[in-house]
């Protein structure tokens, strides 16, 4: 007999019960447990029709809203008696038995020689009853966890600007006037930015880590799909010319952007002509006034009269 648990962490997706029943049927299972399933009793005909349609099923919906446990087997070739149903365990008997009789005593047999000849023994239990959760502890961790985040990532934040700032202001100053103070006190500055900064861009990546496995759990059709879009959005596959024509090969699209950047750059020139000095001199030329225009202080209200 081939069974299997699976804490198969949601079969809401569509995706996840078509893979489900492709799985069940190469394996050739005729057993098996589902934890941790996470769908609406209202949804719950539709989708076991998908993962095993035509196969007995038992859920716990009654003790839990989500029915987070379903037992499914092919009664032709197990079966299973339930025991007891509850919020965290579904405890039922199974009997393998193609035609439907229970194991006889002797098929156990060799089994129970095997044990007996290397002196095994049951060991008592010991921890938790139950070896799996339904979340409950996580949700009580969930607050703090997300206020320790966002307090965090806000304090980080502010750092980051603050820190901005502060450089922004000496380096204004250092523009105005060069001076060893002011490059002295840039440099830690400098080294606070940059460690702000790292710090704020290894949190941005784990957190984008985190988004890409919730997105790709069970699911590498989706990072394909993502590899596939990035290269297309990369890739010039057509380009029209000047001419209105449109270029197709590689060599012809690598060929007209070189001509543009030739039209638009020029070539290198043999020789440069000089400025004719005489009609420099004979041309029209700055009064003492205009001259005295272009050195003299521009006022901010004349700067922000040109800019807004």
């Amino acid at each position: 007999m081939n069974g299997v648990v699976w804490n198969v962490r949601g079969m809401n997706k569509p995706f996840k019960q078509g893979k489900m029943c492709k799985y069940l049927k190469k394996f050739n299972i005729v057993f098996a447990a589902l934890l941790e399933t996470m769908m609406k009793e209202m949804n719950f005909a539709a989708g076991i029709a998908r993962v095993a349609k035509g196969w007995t099923i038992a859920n716990n919906y009654v003790e839990a809203d989500n029915g987070r446990i379903w037992i499914l087997w092919q009664q032709n070739h197990v079966n299973v008696t339930i025991i007891e149903t509850n919020v965290q365990v579904i405890h039922c008997f199974l009997a393998d038995r193609i035609g439907g009789q229970l194991v006889a005593e002797a098929e156990t047999r060799a089994f129970q020689h095997t044990i007996d000849s290397l002196n095994l023994v049951d060991m008592k239990a010991t921890g938790r009853f139950f070896t799996w959760n339904n979340g409950h502890k996580l949700k009580l961790c969930k607050e703090p966890l997300k206020q320790l985040m966002h307090g965090e990532m806000r304090s980080i934040d502010n750092k980051v600007k603050e820190t901005r700032d502060i450089l922004q202001h000496v380096q204004s100053l250092l523009t105005m006037q060069i001076d060893n103070t002011f490059l002295e006190l840039e440099k830690p500055i400098l080294r606070d930015i940059n460690k702000w900064l790292a710090l704020q861009e290894k949190i941005l990546k784990q957190k984008s880590k985190a988004y890409l496995i919730a997105e790709g759990d069970g699911n590498n059709n989706y990072f394909f799909f993502y590899m596939k879009a990035r290269a297309s959005v990369n890739n010039i596959d057509v380009l029209k010319d000047d001419n209105g024509n449109l270029l197709r090969q590689h060599k012809d699209i690598e060929r007209a952007f070189l001509q543009f950047y030739i039209n638009l750059l020029g070539s290198a020139a043999e020789s440069i002509p000089g400025v004719d000095m005489n009609k420099m001199r004979n041309g029209t030329s700055l009064s003492i006034s205009q001259q005295q225009d272009l050195t003299r202080e521009i006022t901010d209200t004349e700067i922000k009269g040109a800019l807004f």
